[in-house]
């Protein structure tokens, strides 16, 4: 990886749009960052959702989502432990 930022951009009529999305675990934190090339072209809404969500939050500009692993992950949502893990979490490839 040269920068760690995952960008596409694409074309809706006659504006260019850009999506650049940022990923950091030890901060935890998700970016994403919508831009045009015409002002007032870009519009957002944007929510959250997870099983183990406690509370989500709209602050200083912010969206946040805080939440713990309740896990347990029941074998029947284990889509990838193939038999052989009991559902604890990721398994190593």
């Amino acid at each position: 990886m040269e920068t760690g930022v995952a960008k596409v951009t694409f074309r809706a009529g006659d504006a260019v749009f850009t999506r650049e999305t940022f990923v950091s675990y030890p901060d935890r934190v998700v970016v994403v960052r919508v831009s045009s090339d015409k002002p007032g072209r870009v519009s957002v809404r944007a929510t959250l959702k997870s099983p183990y969500q406690d509370a989500v939050k709209f602050e200083h500009g912010r969206l946040a989502l805080d939440g713990t692993w309740k896990g347990p992950i029941p074998i029947k949502e284990c889509v990838d432990c193939a038999g052989r893990g009991k559902g604890f979490g990721l398994r190593r490839g």
